[in-house]
């Protein structure tokens, strides 16, 4: 008798720095455990071999980081049955643009972009000084700040769409302002999305 293969689905999650979308998988993941989700940042620098050190992650050159980014995406796509991949589209770093894509993508089911405004995502970035996303150049007013991740948000946003279409993969902007909205609109794009 054949086997049956369990149904599977892959989810690239993606957004601006603060846009909230690590606490939305965190959400989705605990109210859907058959999720695992994969931190993409996190994973990149282990496979590295500079496991937390952002710095250095930054310091790389950044064909070399995507490329070792999207060799595991696509590791992690063969892998696992049903997987989030919490990442970006861009990459803000010192305030200079950075591309995070390529033919990758092709390995994931589903991309989502979560967005926010520029206002809530600064007040969010400036509410956690801890965390040092060394998303702008030093010396940044709030103004320059917020033109920079408005920018961001709008060029995440083009690359999300022309990936979607690119790559032919079904697609869903979430506009994280109320977290239970939010998780909601997931789970209802997840349960109509035909899984492989």
């Amino acid at each position: 008798m054949p086997e049956i293969a369990e149904e599977k689905v892959r989810y690239y999650f993606g957004g601006a720095n603060g846009s909230g979308k690590s606490t939305l998988v965190s959400r989705i993941v605990k109210q859907k455990q058959e999720f695992i989700p994969f931190k993409g940042a996190t994973e990149l620098m282990e496979a590295l071999g500079i496991p937390g050190d952002y710095d250095k992650l930054r310091a790389m050159d950044h064909s070399v980081t995507t490329a070792a980014f999207g060799k595991l995406v696509q590791e992690q796509s063969k892998k696992h049955r049903n997987l989030i991949i919490d990442a970006h589209y861009m990459n803000l770093k010192h305030g200079k643009f950075y591309p995070v894509w390529g033919d990758w993508l092709s390995s994931v089911d589903a991309l989502v972009l979560v967005e926010a405004p520029a206002s809530a995502i600064l007040e969010r970035i400036e509410l956690d000084p801890s965390k040092d996303r060394a998303l702008f150049p030093a010396g940044a007013t709030e103004k320059q700040k917020l033109s920079l991740l408005k920018a961001l948000i709008s060029t995440s946003k083009d690359v999300f769409l022309d990936c979607a279409n690119q790559y032919n993969k079904k697609s869903l902007i979430i506009e994280n302002t109320d977290p239970t909205k939010a998780l909601d609109k997931f789970i209802k794009f997840d349960f109509n999305l035909p899984k492989t």
